[in-house]
């Protein structure tokens, strides 16, 4: 079962499935404003060990509407938090190094300063 916790014009929609952190491709390229297509090629020219790639981003398949009350199948992908951290890094600035899985991303750190199952910080009040 999939829980939306962001979901919002200013960030791609984010979801919990099974107790992991993840989006989609077609999220990631409606929020940085790119085809869909475009970050497809992104994701499969990915400069990261195969591992990572496999455990961090899922192949799958979507309907997409293409009028009249048509749909046809399209590739995406689901990606995990530091799938997401990897990928975007190459949108926002400097390409990651030619190397396998970063050791250390944001989000693992703070995965692993968090001392429960969901530390979240707390609402923000007006």
């Amino acid at each position: 079962m999939a829980t939306d916790i962001i979901s919002s014009n200013e960030a791609p929609v984010v979801q919990i499935i099974n107790n992991q952190i993840s989006t989609t491709s077609t999220d990631i390229a409606k929020h940085f404003g790119k085809h869909h297509k475009n970050v497809l090629r992104e994701i499969e020219s990915l400069e990261c060990s195969a591992d990572f790639h496999a455990l961090n981003f899922e192949p799958m398949i979507i309907d997409v509407e293409v009028g009249k009350g048509a749909t046809r199948q399209e590739r995406a992908y689901r990606i995990t938090r530091d799938g997401f951290v990897f990928l975007a890094m190459g949108f926002t600035g400097p390409k990651p190094p030619n190397s396998k899985k970063p050791t250390s991303t944001p989000s693992t750190k703070w995965k692993n300063s968090s001392t429960s199952k969901n530390n979240f910080p707390p609402p923000q009040t007006t």
